[in-house]
C-alpha cells in the first residue's frame, strides 16, 4: 500500500510540476511578444 500511494504522489507532483512550466513558458512567450523583441530578450538572459 505504501509504495502505490507514493507512487501516485510522485506522478502526481510530477503532472504538476510539468503543467506549471509549460504555464510558466506560454506566458513569458507571450509577454515576450507583445513587450520586447526577441534578440533583446537573449542577450539580457546571456
Amino acid at each position: 500500500m505504501s509504495e502505490a500511494l507514493l507512487t501516485t504522489l510522485q506522478l502526481a507532483l510530477f503532472t504538476g510540476a510539468l503543467g506549471a512550466m509549460a504555464w510558466q513558458l506560454q506566458h513569458a512567450r507571450r509577454r515576450a511578444r507583445q513587450t520586447v523583441p526577441v534578440r533583446r530578450t537573449r542577450t539580457r538572459i546571456r
